[in-house]
């Protein structure tokens, strides 16, 4: 399925099968009407949940146990070659922002620590 194409575009689930494997999803497209199959959760993402993510933002919370945040600036960069960070256990952070991932991460949050050091919890 070509990325560029479908990227960003909003539907409707109109069918959902279990293969053999993995679930086989027939999202109709809102603004064309066309209906795509995706396999797995590849390129989905429910609305209502990233809607009740961004509703956290400007919230605080502590960490539980040490986190690994990805630094801002280094998140497209190949997993490689990312710079990361440690916030440690129970260290208060406030979620700055949301944006979609992919299906193994469908949510990336961003972190700001209280010490102005701000990164990205993926995964």
């Amino acid at each position: 399925m070509p990325y560029d194409k479908y990227a960003g575009q909003t539907g409707v689930i109109f069918d959902a099968t279990m293969s053999s494997y993995q679930p086989e999803v027939v999202v109709q497209l809102d603004k064309t009407g066309e209906k795509i199959v995706t396999e797995g959760e590849d390129g989905l993402a429910f609305q209502a949940e990233f809607e009740t993510a961004r509703g956290l933002i400007g919230r605080s919370l502590w960490s539980r146990g040490t986190q690994s945040l990805t630094l801002k600036d280094s998140l497209c960069l190949e997993t490689s070659k990312r710079s990361t960070f440690e916030v440690k256990n129970l260290q208060r952070v406030t979620i700055e922002a949301v944006e979609l991932g992919h299906h193994l991460e469908p949510f990336y949050l961003l972190l700001k620590t209280d010490d102005g050091h701000e990164g990205w919890l993926t995964g």
